[in-house]
């Protein structure tokens, strides 16, 4: 079990590292073979095929957890009666989505979502491959259901990173070498689906796990499907609220055409920003299984303690590498990209307080998530949707991506922010105001710890060639690492109840 939990953690950190290699340096790779303007259409294209996601329904996540349930339970019919009844459902779905692929593309996706310099039907051929891979994961996940229900979540994290690992090396290639966006849309949908065909396969041979396409039909009634339907709903709405959180800022303003250079912009400080939050999510989701073995042992007392000293950690370390970039978006975006690199600081300021305001809460939704609250979940994000549905076009027509940038600070960092961590202190007992009060104190903490740290890498020699430029940048950045890495280490030690809650 250890090797497992190794292999897990391992697989789960290489994940996360290729995700933030994804989000920053694939940026500038793009802009330097193709140009801002074709990357902003790319951008466009690859955040409106992305929220396809939504029209799996839910059932994904409904029937990944639910084939857990029946496994551990032990009920092998019940378990083959679930899995035959996904398999058809996934089948159903997957056909549904290729149907809404190809409907959108007929009525001219390439004529709307056209943003500056693709023709109407590179532009239709691009979000057709992306959205099909969308519409690939729902059959694949069968696959990673597998994986759970024999207690190999490692093989999950690793098979999930293999797929990132391979998809992001075509991108680089297509887009570095061939310079051809029709091309890297075509590679990332045909890895996508040839890595789901070849880890079925692989699969279907081991007897160790169920066999997904001979197991027995499902005849039962309409009836249940309907229920599984109406059971999923809010792994639907918070599968919307996630997925337009995430993509629908740049499809909109990508609808309402501002220019390639300000939808650059907008796309690299987020995807800046992003890393900060990405990180906090993750270190979060850890911690939510962490607490969800607490919760369903009946061991709760030291949930709350552990809920409120990870707030105040992640605050540390939150305000920390927002301070860093803060301090050196200047250097960042003059390396990116180049002619193109001035900076709107009012953006940067927005979607940065987007992030500050939401970190106290991200374990909070952990927490929310693996106790498998998921009513309090689904009445939070449709809020969320109907908030950013009607803030955003009208902010990005009144004010272009600082309106984009608005919608998304009130929709995350403000409602968000509040009705979570309101709703998780609820049921874990602990008093809202106190989480929000100590995580702006560790934030400035942090903040304040990198800005005393920069004092030294200050000394540090300045200018020279590109390459000069991003090894001295590189080198400011671990160091300023290791110092809000040594100063967290020194509050976790120092904090007595950080210590009692973290061992339990």
């Amino acid at each position: 079990m250890h090797k497992k939990t190794t292999v897990a953690l391992a697989g789960k950190l290489a994940s996360v590292g290729v995700d933030i290699f994804e989000r920053l340096l694939i940026i500038p790779i793009f802009i330097s073979a193709v140009g801002s303007e074709l990357y902003a259409d790319w951008a466009v294209l690859y955040a409106f095929s992305m929220m396809f996601g939504v029209l799996d329904l839910g059932l994904v996540q409904y029937f990944s957890n639910l084939l857990l349930d029946k496994s551990k339970r032990g009920s092998r019919a019940e378990y083959w009666e679930t899995l035959a009844r996904a398999r058809k459902i996934y089948g159903f779905l997957f056909v549904f989505n290729i149907a809404a692929v190809l409907l959108v593309c007929y009525f001219g996706a390439g004529n709307v979502l056209r943003a500056n310099s693709l023709t109407a039907g590179a532009a239709s051929w691009i979000f057709a491959y992306l959205a099909i891979a969308v519409a690939a994961n729902i059959p694949r996940s069968l696959l990673l259901d597998n994986y759970r229900v024999a207690g190999d979540y490692e093989k999950v994290v690793v098979s999930v990173t293999i797929l990132k690992v391979v998809r992001l090396s075509f991108l680089v290639v297509s887009v570095g070498y061939y310079r051809s966006l029709e091309l890297a849309a075509f590679s990332y949908t045909f890895i996508t689906v040839a890595v789901g065909i070849i880890g079925i396969t692989i699969m279907q041979r081991s007897a160790r796990y169920p066999a997904i396409f001979r197991s027995p039909r499902f005849s039962g009634s309409q009836v249940i499907y309907r229920e599984d339907v109406i059971k999923s709903f809010s792994f639907f709405v918070r599968q919307c609220g996630r997925l337009g959180s995430q993509q629908l800022p740049l499809v909109i303003l990508g609808l309402f055409g501002v220019g390639s250079i300000v939808l650059v912009q907008f796309i690299v400080v987020r995807a800046l920003t992003g890393v900060v939050r990405q990180l906090i999510t993750q270190l979060s989701d850890a911690i939510g299984m962490g607490v969800s073995e607490a919760w369903y042992t009946g061991d709760r007392g030291s949930i709350g303690s552990t809920v409120k000293r990870s707030c105040e950690i992640l605050s540390c370390i939150s305000g920390g590498l927002l301070m860093v970039l803060t301090l050196y978006v200047p250097d960042i975006l003059s390396l990116w990209l180049e002619k193109d690199a001035s900076v709107d600081y009012v953006l940067f300021a927005i979607l940065s307080s987007a992030v500050m305001l939401s970190v106290p809460s991200l374990p909070c939704l952990s927490v929310l998530h693996f106790t498998n609250h998921s009513e309090v979940l689904a009445k939070i994000f449709s809020v969320k949707i109907l908030v950013l549905l009607s803030t955003l076009p009208l902010f990005v027509f009144l004010f272009s991506s600082r309106g984009a940038a608005a919608s998304v600070l009130l929709v995350e960092g403000v409602l968000g922010s509040y009705y979570i961590i309101k709703s998780a202190c609820k049921i874990i007992d602990l008093n809202s105001v106190d989480i929000m009060k100590s995580a702006a104190i560790y934030m400035i903490l942090g903040a304040a710890v990198i800005i005393m740290g920069n004092f030294v890498v200050d000394e540090l020699p300045v200018g020279g060639s590109r390459l000069f430029m991003s090894a001295w940048l590189i080198v400011r950045f671990a160091v300023l690492a290791a110092v809000l890495a040594s100063a967290v280490l020194l509050i976790a030690k120092l904090n007595p109840n950080f210590r009692r809650s973290g061992a339990s």
